[in-house]
């Protein structure tokens, strides 16, 4: 049996692009038969596919290995992020 937990599910502006916005998910697995215990981030890019990203990350570094595995140019969307998980 699946069990999970919606950590963040939101959108928001992309801030170089007039009209894209992300939509970012992050899920808290406890029981997955495919992932096993992790937190999933989804994050999706309304206009340019090559902006998007999809990892699982272990919960006991999460989100400081999060926040690490992101694009460096990608402040914005880090800063964001940290803003509304409060982390």
């Amino acid at each position: 049996m699946n069990e999970n937990k919606v950590l963040l599910e939101t959108e928001f502006e992309d801030s170089l692009m007039d009209g894209g916005r992300f939509y970012v998910k992050i899920i808290d697995h406890e029981s997955n038969v495919v992932l096993g215990e992790c937190v999933e981030v989804k994050i999706e890019h309304s206009e340019d596919a090559e902006l998007n990203f999809f990892e699982t990350f272990e919960k006991e570094n999460f989100p400081h290995n999060f926040y690490a595995a992101l694009p460096n140019d990608w402040d914005f969307v880090s800063e964001k992020i940290k803003d509304l998980l409060g982390a």
